[in-house]
Formats: structure tokens, C-alpha cells, sequence
């Protein structure tokens, strides 16, 4: 929420508007945990939720071109932090919505 704000009050907060980070077209906000994190249930419903409502949010933002999306993640069974290459192998824990296997 804080970087919506920001993007769209750039100007009167005294940014700079060629600051790369508030120019991005694509935001991905994810969670990172172990397997173990989502075992006493599904979360799948609430990340649903969580990307239909910043499809709405941005789709009413007075800025053009910004796509919002939310995630959860989990390192690979047995692994855990530090980051490394545990990071590049991470995963999401639910598949895209229509996008079923």
C-alpha cells in the first residue's frame, strides 16, 4: 500500500519521477516460507482473493501500465534459509488461477 501511495502521489512527495523503482510496470509481492508453513491449510483461497483485489486497486489507479500480483512460495522440501541457490529453486505453492496442470 505503501508504494501505491507512492506512485501515485510521486510528484507532491518530491520523488524523482526517473526513479526506476517507482516506474516498474510489474510488482509481484510473494511470501517465502518452507513447505511446513502451509500445511494446516489451504491458503490458495486467500491468494486468490489477494490478486482479484489488486486487479481492482490498479485497475482504478490514476497511473497507466501497473500490474499487481501476490504469491505465496516455499523453498524446497528440506531446505531453508540462508538464500542462495535454495532461492532459485523455490516454487509456487499454488498454480496460477486458470492455469491448472
Amino acid at each position: 500500500m505503501i508504494y501505491i501511495f507512492s506512485r501515485v502521489r510521486l510528484e507532491g512527495l518530491g520523488y524523482d519521477p526517473g526513479n526506476p523503482l517507482l516506474s516498474a510496470h510489474r510488482i509481484s509481492l510473494k511470501v517465502l516460507a518452507p513447505p511446513e508453513a502451509y500445511r494446516q491449510g489451504s491458503l490458495e483461497k486467500l491468494e486468490t482473493a489477494l490478486n482479484a483485489g489488486l486487479h481492482h486497486l490498479v485497475s482504478r489507479l490514476p497511473v497507466a501500465g501497473i500490474q499487481m500480483d501476490f504469491c505465496f512460495e516455499q523453498f524446497p522440501a528440506g531446505e531453508v534459509w540462508p538464500p542462495g541457490e535454495v532461492m532459485r529453486r523455490r516454487e509456487r505453492v499454488y498454480p496460477i488461477e486458470g492455469k491448472r496442470t
